[in-house]
């Protein structure tokens, strides 16, 4: 793979490649075979694949086929979502348990396995500092969430006429990030792929702005594309956002909550901690994020009607 004009030609078989390029960075593919049907999502500029809904009865030619394209691809990693059966027969094959996401198929809980293709990859350099990071959260406590907004700070849905000046925050926040998300197309089509974008404005400006990924099969969301111009960090805008999407996710009767927020972040951490989601786990070098893989942490919650009341 040529990372410098991220030009990608994936081999799915020998008789099945698929092209990537820039824009894309990843193509979700359905493989079947007698032994097991699975939705991948080929993430090439994360060197990974991502697994999405699966039937097994044969472990061994699902692996197979996944080390398979790892391998044939040079990617360095598996990232698995199992389901409970699973996940304890999948560690005879070279996974390791890494998290787990409460209730996140339908309200059965998803483990979240791992497959490494490199020792690099495989191993963190900064597992005692984020897990300092952790510990200071947790021995600190949760201070009280305060959603007030100063009067001239507004609150909204995010629409396409949005997307311009979206891009813009992502690109000047991020470095590198793990979806094309300062490419127009793309959070045009996640807002058709029910994607929903809540945003901050200060004088016509978009100054923060999260998101919810919803799994409507599921019941799932994923809490995600956090980001805050740093002119305006620690005013608290974050956990207005979350709130107004967590009322939102009430609404679509969506019962799980998870992020995935980077591990060498005290205050993403902290502000999940403080939102009453629960640490269960980590990602070692999961994604590429502002210029590098980084570790990720696991934050899950799962949603009650008394937050309407709230």
């Amino acid at each position: 793979m040529d990372k410098e004009n991220k030009k990608y030609s994936i081999y799915i078989d020998d008789n099945n490649i698929i092209e990537l390029d820039k824009a894309v960075q990843g193509k979700t593919v359905k493989l079947t075979d007698s032994g097991f049907s699975i939705t991948i999502y080929v993430d090439a500029s994360n060197s990974r694949i991502v697994t999405k809904d699966y039937q097994v009865s044969d472990y061994k030619a699902l692996v197979d086929k996944l080390d398979y394209i790892c391998k044939k691809n040079k990617l360095t990693k598996l990232f698995f979502k199992a389901k409970a059966p699973d996940w304890i027969p999948l560690l005879s094959y070279g996974f390791i348990l890494e998290g787990v996401i409460k209730n996140f198929f339908n309200g059965q809980d998803a483990y979240s396995l791992a497959k490494y293709y490199s020792s690099e990859r495989r191993y963190s350099k900064l597992t005692e500092q984020e897990d300092e990071i952790i510990k200071g959260i947790i021995e600190k406590g949760a201070s009280e969430i305060d959603t007030d907004l100063e009067a001239d700070y507004k609150l909204r849905k995010a629409d396409k006429n949005d997307i311009e000046q979206l891009v813009k925050l992502y690109d000047q926040v991020f470095e590198t990030y793990p979806t094309p998300i300062t490419d127009k197309n793309y959070v045009s089509e996640a807002m058709d792929d029910n994607v929903l974008f809540m945003i901050i404005e200060h004088d016509g400006k978009i100054i923060s702005a999260a998101s919810a990924d919803i799994d409507k099969n599921n019941k799932n969301a994923e809490m995600t594309d956090c980001a805050t111009n740093p002119a305006y960090r620690g005013k608290g805008l974050m956990s207005a956002l979350i709130c107004a999407l967590e009322q939102e996710m009430l609404k679509n009767n969506i019962n799980c909550l998870y992020t995935i927020a980077r591990a060498k972040s005290f205050g993403m951490n902290a502000v999940f901690f403080k939102h009453g989601y629960t640490y269960t786990g980590r990602l070692i070098n999961n994604c590429d994020i502002s210029g590098q893989f980084e570790d990720m942490n696991i934050w899950t919650k799962s949603l009650s009607k008394e937050l309407i009341e709230n």
